[in-house]
């Protein structure tokens, strides 16, 4: 298997473990969730029940390795997608039922936040292969004035 991605200690345990354990992690709480939240630049959560919804999500998850993946089981008949990025609101996907050709492209187009460094592959790609549109601001190490 190999490793084709930004060599960084977090997206590689994030890749061992979509291939060695699994490509989401279930959170149980809210609370919880709110920490991951807080921890990750960009989380995409499935909210639904464990059916073909849910097994279109973890065929995403494995596939996206610069992504984190997490989901919360409920009772609710409808699944919803959300896509939580840094200094960002949430957005929702609540399509039914969820296709991965759809939801690949929905969590292509919500995935980069509003703000963030420009720092490692994902901020290359963001801007000169994605073609997102961008101001940059530089500042100065020391001070940290612009």
């Amino acid at each position: 298997m190999d490793f084709h991605n930004e060599r960084s200690a977090e997206v590689f345990v994030s890749w061992t473990r979509k291939r060695i354990i699994s490509p989401s992690v279930e959170v149980k709480s809210q609370e919880k969730l709110e920490t991951f939240k807080q921890v990750h630049k960009v989380l995409v959560v499935y909210f639904g029940q464990k059916n073909h919804d849910f097994e279109m999500f973890l065929t995403l998850a494995s596939q996206m390795d610069n992504v984190e993946f997490m989901h919360m089981f409920n009772q609710e008949d409808k699944a919803k997608v959300v896509v939580y990025t840094y200094h960002s609101d949430p957005v929702t996907d609540e399509s039914s039922p969820l296709e991965l050709v759809g939801l690949r492209a929905f969590v292509e187009r919500f995935k980069y936040p509003l703000l963030m460094e420009f720092k490692g592959q994902e901020a290359i790609d963001t801007i000169f292969t994605y073609k997102k549109p961008g101001i940059f601001f530089f500042r100065d190490e020391e001070t940290h004035s612009f």
